[in-house]
């Protein structure tokens, strides 16, 4: 597998919602149903499903799960520092006269 994919992370929730949906309790588990090696997704994925996502196991689970590739997938720089996405910033906007 190549290395990380730009610094994408995975998303958290929706992969453990998606893995939930299909009763994959176990990084092993997932490993066997898309077809790759333990190996592949112990270092992709800790216990908690999070870790750098790289492209082809990014197209396995989209592939898999039937979702688009955004959904598996966050950019770093979207996350605030306790490692949740960033909510976007309002910005009020001030007229003049």
């Amino acid at each position: 597998m190549p290395a990380s994919s730009a610094g994408l992370v995975w998303n958290t929730p929706s992969l453990q919602n998606l893995l939930l949906a299909r009763s994959i309790r176990s990084r092993s588990e997932l490993a066997r149903r898309i077809g790759v090696s333990r190996g592949v997704v112990n270092l992709a994925f800790d216990e908690q499903w999070r870790g750098r996502a790289t492209t082809a196991l990014i197209d396995r689970l989209a592939r898999y799960f039937h979702v688009p590739m955004n959904q598996l997938v966050i950019e770093p720089a979207s996350l605030s520092g306790n490692g949740k996405p960033r909510n976007p910033t309002v910005r009020k906007v001030v007229q003049t006269q």
